[in-house]
Formats: structure tokens, C-alpha cells, sequence
């Protein structure tokens, strides 16, 4: 923001200030990082109940879930707030931003769910996954406008967070998705990669737990 507002450094014309621009963006990637990490770091925390208590293990699922929901009503609380502040206009189209939302989390919990099996075997996955998401941050539209040209805009076309992101915070803010179809495909393969990990999920735990408690 410092750089931006200095001219150092040119993003790019935004629809909305700057500052309003990078705060919704750094909230919605937030809320992504979340369901990346929060369904593993649950996992890894209840090790000790896992071994030794036998109880439906997708309990654990959903309360990672409600986790990153109510982490989610705060950062809405920001948004609402520099909305406030800046005196955007709301519209219409907002009310779809919350099933856009909805699916950032989701894809955020496809990819932590199908990281759990090696993750609780090797505690070292977790920080490795976090500094991966820091440096994700840099590649995905989150303080910047979607390029249009260059290698940026290469890499922008094959990140599946890009659209779902860049949807959310235009659905916020416009009240529109400027680019429907990348939404809607990533949006269709969050739905099944879902059953997918939460297939592995339910076949490998056991196994996991078996190589823990030995």
C-alpha cells in the first residue's frame, strides 16, 4: 500500500481505493489460508483422542469448518467496515458473494483435507504448506488487478484460488464476476475434488492412525 501510494510501484487501476482493494483481497486470501491449514492443525491436535477414542472422525471435519467460518465472520466485520470507511456502494449482486465465499473455503478445504494423511505422519508438512501459501499470495490477484499479458497473466490462468478470489471481491464490490466461466469450472471441481478427499480421507485415516499409535 506504501509502495502504491509513493509511485514506486504501479498495480494497475482498480475499481475501488486502493487501500479498500487490498484489505478486501488479504481478507478473502485469509479465509482461503484457513481452509488450507486449519482442517490439518486439527487433525494434528487431536492425535491423542484419535489413538485412543473411537468416534465418528469427520466430527473433526466439521468442527475445523465452523472453525474457519466464524474466522470468516470476523474478517466480514473488516470488509463491512472499510466499507463503511470508504463509502462504497453496496449492490444487489453482494448477497451472491456469500456462495462465492462459501467456495473459496471450500477450495481452501479440498486442498487441506487431501494434505491430512501425510501431514499427520510428518509434522513438518504443516510448515511447509504454510510458507507455500505466503508465497501463493504473491502469484494470485489478491493485492493486484488479473494481468492481462505477461508471465504473471500465464500464471494467473492456471491458479484455480485466482478466479474464485477475484470473483468473490467483484461480487463485493461490483456486484458482477467479470470472468463467470473460470469461476464456474473451478467452482465444479471443488464439488468433486470434495468427495474425492473426503474419500481418502475416510480410507486413509485408519491406516494413519494405525502407524501413529504403533
Amino acid at each position: 500500500i506504501i509502495l502504491k501510494g509513493s509511485g514506486i510501484v504501479n498495480i494497475g487501476d482498480t475499481e475501488i481505493p486502493y487501500v479498500a482493494f487490498a484489505i478486501i483481497g488479504t481478507s478473502l486470501w485469509a479465509t482461503f489460508a484457513s481452509g488450507v491449514t486449519v482442517p490439518l492443525a486439527q487433525l494434528n491436535a487431536n492425535k491423542p483422542m484419535l489413538v485412543q477414542v473411537n468416534f465418528r472422525r469427520e466430527a473433526l471435519l466439521v468442527s475445523a469448518f465452523f472453525q474457519v467460518l466464524f474466522d470468516t465472520s470476523i474478517r466480514l466485520v473488516i470488509i463491512a467496515a472499510i466499507f463503511l470507511i470508504f463509502s462504497l456502494d453496496p449492490s444487489w449482486g453482494m448477497l451472491l458473494a456469500l456462495p462465492a465465499l462459501l467456495m473459496l473455503i471450500l477450495l481452501g478445504f479440498v486442498i487441506g483435507m487431501a494434505l491430512i494423511p501425510l501431514g499427520m505422519l510428518y509434522t513438518d508438512v504443516a510448515q511447509v504448506v504454510g510458507m507455500i501459501v505466503g508465497l501463493w499470495l504473491f502469484v494470485t490477484p489478491v493485492l493486484y488487478p488479473a494481468p492481462e499479458a505477461g508471465f504473471l497473466a500465464a500464471l494467473t490462468r492456471i491458479n484455480p484460488v485466482a478466479p474464485v478470489i477475484v470473483g468473490t471481491r467483484d461480487l463485493l464490490t461490483l456486484g458482477t464476476i467479470s470472468d463467470v466461466v473460470p469461476f464456474a469450472v473451478v467452482s465444479g471441481l471443488v464439488i468433486l475434488g470434495l468427495f474425492v478427499t473426503w474419500v481418502i480421507y475416510r480410507v486413509s485415516l485408519p491406516i494413519v492412525i494405525e502407524r501413529i499409535s504403533a
